[in-house]
């Protein structure tokens, strides 16, 4: 992806993300009509990756099952080590979690096509984005922010409208996003089918 329209495309969602097991680590994440950019500013350099929307497909939110929370990256790419539940509805407050983590993890998922050293042969490389979201205190918040972006993505992947009256951050309806998110599946799978 042409990073230029990356930075000049205006971004549907953005927020930073820290990594708790290395000190002066951080992600910019950049949500935007085009793909998803990911900012690493670590100890005064900056390294910046860029996954195209075609590439992603699919993301979800899920929670920790465990009762420690072992798990030390806010914004990093690879599988976790933690056990996590999936999260799709309110059904899922009343299952065992973590109670001592209030984060909510969202997955993405995306084959982005990478170099291979032989031939300068492109191929497709299965690549999982985790972001932490834990700014607020109660798991319920933190699973609203993380749903605003899995809305978002799955919006954008299916070149659908984002819904712009659910991205505010002061969105207080948690069913309304999850609501939101089913209507627009059930929407497309109607196209499809059509």
């Amino acid at each position: 992806m042409d990073e230029d329209n990356q930075v000049t495309s205006s971004a549907v969602l953005e927020e930073t993300f820290y990594v708790t097991s290395k000190k002066n680590t951080y992600y910019k994440v950049k949500l935007t009509e085009k793909g998803l950019s990911l900012q690493k500013d670590s100890n005064g350099s900056t390294k910046i990756e860029t996954i195209p929307l075609n590439d992603i497909i699919g993301c979800r939110c899920m929670r920790s099952k465990r009762r420690s929370a072992t798990g030390s990256c806010a914004c990093r790419p690879g599988a976790s080590r933690m056990q996590l539940k999936l999260v799709e509805s309110m059904d899922a407050f009343q299952t065992s979690y973590d109670e001592y983590d209030t984060s909510a993890y969202l997955y993405i998922y995306a084959y982005t096509l990478k170099k291979v050293r032989m031939k300068g042969i492109r191929r497709r490389e299965r690549t999982t984005i985790t972001l932490r979201f834990r700014s607020f205190d109660k798991y319920e918040d933190n699973l609203r922010e993380a749903s605003r972006w899995r809305l978002a993505i799955k919006c954008l992947v299916t070149k659908l409208p984002v819904p712009k009256n659910l991205m505010s951050p002061s969105h207080g309806n948690l069913e309304a996003l999850l609501g939101e998110a089913k209507a627009n599946f059930i929407l497309r799978i109607v196209r499809l089918v059509m």
